[in-house]
């Protein structure tokens, strides 16, 4: 007796009217930190993305864009809402040794523990305190909120601290107010041109747009907002 052959799926980027009632079964323990959260960069003259050799070029990416390090989409101005502000720590290689970005740890013990695991020299690294902002960015019709995180050292951290600031003079949630990221360009002592990034109050989220923001601001902490009931 012969098999026969049965395609039961259907390739096709459209969901099949029988799964739109899906419940997502089966993700009740996925939280937010089991996932891969997108980091928010600005493209600089040294960013691998910037050079065809690399394996992370993204095409297209120009210095200064805003882009995304894990889809490899990139924007002039990005919109966004700021959930949450923590401090972390980053790795650097030293630009005297050829510079690069070696990675972001959620303390100096563990920034200190990543380059003895990996045999890197301390005199060859900078651990630099570092801003890390989680936002929530919106797409061209400002609606549909993602979560990414931004982290700002160097000459970001003070266009972190004036963000925190600003933020904080407005009487209402973190992510009660829509900011413009954008870039501008600063110069370091030996006339070299980097960028930095720039926030600009846009106005106040519509009431569905600040119901999701404060929703996955709960969900971000595990638990679900006290006021649904």
């Amino acid at each position: 007796m012969t098999s026969k052959s049965i395609i039961s799926f259907q390739t096709s980027d459209v969901m099949p009217a029988h799964l739109m009632s899906g419940a997502s079964l089966g993700n009740e323990n996925v939280s937010s930190s089991d996932m891969a959260i997108p980091v928010l960069a600005l493209a600089q003259a040294m960013s691998p993305e910037m050079k065809k050799s690399d394996s992370k070029f993204i095409k297209g990416l120009e210095m200064g864009h805003v882009f995304n390090k894990l889809t490899g989409e990139f924007w002039d101005t990005m919109y966004v809402l700021n959930l949450k502000f923590e401090t972390g720590f980053t790795i650097f290689k030293k630009r005297e040794e050829g510079g690069g970005f070696e990675g972001n740890h959620e303390s100096l013990a563990a920034a200190n523990q990543h380059l003895a695991d990996n045999g890197l020299n301390e005199a060859v690294h900078d651990i630099v305190e570092t801003a890390v902002h989680t936002v929530a960015y919106l797409d061209d019709t400002g609606a549909n909120p993602t979560v990414a995180k931004i982290y700002m050292s160097g000459a970001n951290k003070k266009v972190s601290d004036a963000w925190n600031t600003a933020l904080s003079s407005y009487e209402t949630d973190r992510f009660g107010t829509v900011w413009a990221l954008e870039s501008v360009e600063e110069m370091n002592r030996k006339g070299q041109g980097y960028q930095v990034f720039k926030a600009s109050n846009k106005g106040f989220p519509s009431a569905e747009l600040y119901a999701e923001a404060r929703a996955t601001y709960f969900a971000m902490k595990g638990m679900t907002d006290p006021t649904i009931h």
